[in-house]
């Protein structure tokens, strides 16, 4: 899931935010839900929306001063930007309910490089990591489909199209929904880690220090210290 926000149109009676997102709906294993109707309670005066971009995208926006907030799975690859820790999130493995993988309380990567994979849109972070972890492996992915959202993915494992790895909280509940099995993906980089970032200036505007102190406490410490982000 990436997250960012713009400064608010000067025509706009109320601070404005907007919410730059994946294509994948908001993602359930982040706790973003949670914090942004705490937020909006908090200040219902800010206007929310929310709209597509990718982690690259976001992060040259905010280096570029055309976003004040982004929330994205690393790589961290823009050093004109500060990033906090903001959560961490684990990948998993579905596949067709029949398939032979089925059985199997864990799979590693290498498990999946025979296989179709039905995947997510280019561009995607998560598209990137089984790339290059793939070209360790000495092995290309067999990107069969490449398409946006959760539930269009687990439609086409549940037609045997391929298998597929997205977040594990996605997985678990898509497998109550879907003819699919949902297996841990066994591997170290499993785990990612979601940040937070902002552009280094002096003094954030109001309503995105608003938002980053309610959302993100390891920001919080460092802004209410009055200590401006550094790159």
């Amino acid at each position: 899931f990436f997250l960012m926000i713009r400064r608010p149109p000067r025509s706009t009676l109320f601070p404005y935010t907007t919410l730059f997102r994946s294509g994948f709906g908001i993602n359930r294993q982040l706790r973003l839900p949670s914090d942004l109707a705490r937020f909006s309670k908090a200040h219902p005066g800010i206007r929310v929306s929310l709209e597509d971009r990718t982690s690259a995208e976001i992060q040259q926006l905010i280096a570029e001063g055309e976003a004040d907030v982004g929330i994205f799975t690393g790589p961290v690859i823009e050093p004109r930007i500060r990033c906090w820790p903001y959560q961490t999130g684990r990948l998993g493995v579905i596949v067709p309910k029949h398939h032979g993988l089925a059985r199997m309380e864990s799979v590693k990567f290498a498990d999946l490089l025979d296989e179709d994979l039905v995947g997510v849109h280019a561009g995607a972070a998560v598209q990137h990591l089984l790339h290059d972890q793939a070209k360790s492996l000495g092995k290309p992915l067999r990107n069969r489909l490449q398409v946006r959202g959760f539930d269009a993915i687990a439609q086409l494992v549940e037609a045997d199209l391929g298998v597929s790895v997205i977040p594990a909280l996605v997985a678990q509940r898509l497998e109550k929904l879907f003819a699919i099995r949902y297996i841990p993906l066994d591997e170290p980089w499993a785990e990612r880690e979601h940040v937070l970032a902002v552009k280094p200036q002096e003094v954030l505007p109001n309503a995105v220090k608003r938002f980053v102190e309610t959302v993100c406490p390891a920001a919080r410490a460092s802004l209410r210290s009055h200590l401006a982000p550094r790159g």
